[in-house]
C-alpha cells in the first residue's frame, strides 16, 4: 500500500472504532457501521487496483463519505459544546469586544454573494489542485494528495475534540445580513446537505484551502486561480458566521502542522 492508502485506512479504522464506541447513542448505528466497513473494503480494493485512475482518485469519494458519516457521531462521542468557550477566546483576542459586531458593519449584498460563492467553491478547490498536479507531476500529485488527506482527517478529528456549531447558530440574531438573495439560497442548500453542525473547530475550509494553495505554489496559473478563491473562503467563514475567529486561527495552525507531517509520512512511504 502507498502512504495515501495507509492514511485512508488508518482513518477508516479510527472512524470504525469511534462508531462502535458511540453505538449506544448513534441513531442509525448499523448504517454507520456498514458505511465504515464498506469504506475500508473500498480502500483495500482500490489501493490494489491496476486501473491507475481508480488507484489515484478513489479518495475523491472516500473523504466526503467519511464526512457525511459524521452525522450524529461527533455529539455521541463528545456531547460537550464549546461555542461559548470559543466565543470568549474571540473576545479576548479583540480586547473584550465581540468581533462579529465589527464584521456586521461591513455587510453588503454584493459582498455577501461574492463571499458565499467563494465559500461554496471550496468543494472544488482540492479537485482543481489535484488535476493540476496530476497532469504535470505524479509524484507531486501524490505528495499533494497526502497533504490534503492529512489536513482533512486531522480537521475531522478536531471536531470530536472540540465540538462547536459556530456563531451562525449561537449569534444568529446578531444583525443578520440584509438583501441577501443568492447567498441566502446557497446557505439553505448547504445547511440541508451538511451532515453535522458540530464541524467548526478547526476550520477545515481554512486549513484545506491553504493546503491546496500550498501544493500548487510552483504552478503559477493554478496558484493565481486559487489564491483569490482561498482568500474569499477564509473571509467568508467569518463574514457569514460559519466559524469563530479561533476556528480560523486553528485552521491556519492545522495547515502549518499538516505540511511537515505529510512530508515526513511521504518520505517514509512507498514513492515509486
Amino acid at each position: 500500500m502507498k502512504i495515501e492508502d495507509t492514511i485512508n485506512l488508518t482513518f477508516g479504522v479510527i472512524m470504525l472504532f469511534l462508531t462502535i464506541l458511540g453505538s449506544a447513542k448513534i441513531k442509525g448505528f448499523y448504517i454507520h457501521l456498514l458505511v465504515e466497513i464498506l469504506a475500508i473494503v473500498i480502500i483495500l480494493i482500490a489501493s490494489r487496483s491496476k486501473i491507475e485512475i481508480i488507484r489515484n482518485w478513489y479518495s475523491l469519494i472516500l473523504v466526503p463519505t467519511y464526512f457525511m458519516n459524521l452525522r450524529g457521531l461527533v455529539e455521541a462521542i463528545n456531547p460537550v459544546c464549546y461555542d461559548r468557550f470559543l466565543f470568549e477566546i474571540d473576545k479576548h483576542i479583540f480586547f473584550g469586544r465581540n468581533p462579529f459586531e465589527i464584521v456586521d458593519k461591513l455587510q453588503s449584498p454584493i459582498l455577501s454573494d461574492v463571499l458565499q460563492i467563494c465559500y461554496t467553491l471550496y468543494f472544488f478547490v482540492p479537485v482543481i489542485a489535484g488535476i493540476s498536479l496530476y497532469n504535470r507531476d505524479r509524484k507531486a500529485f501524490r505528495l499533494g494528495l497526502t497533504t490534503i488527506l492529512v489536513t482533512f482527517y486531522l480537521s475531522y478529528l478536531g471536531y470530536f475534540l472540540v465540538p462547536a456549531v459556530g456563531p451562525r447558530f449561537v449569534l444568529n440574531n446578531s444583525n443578520p445580513k440584509k438583501q441577501e438573495v443568492l447567498a441566502s439560497k446557497i446557505k439553505e442548500i448547504l445547511d440541508k446537505l451538511e451532515p453535522t453542525k458540530f464541524d467548526c473547530f478547526p476550520s477545515g475550509h481554512t486549513a484545506v484551502s491553504l493546503a491546496c494553495l500550498y501544493i500548487v505554489r510552483k504552478h503559477k496559473k493554478t496558484f493565481l486561480l486559487l489564491l483569490p478563491i482561498t482568500l474569499g473562503i477564509i473571509l467568508a467563514t467569518i463574514y457569514h458566521k460559519y466559524h469563530w475567529m479561533t476556528d480560523v486561527i486553528a485552521g491556519v495552525t492545522l495547515f502549518m502542522i499538516s505540511v511537515p507531517i505529510s512530508n515526513i509520512l511521504f518520505r517514509l512511504g512507498k514513492n515509486e
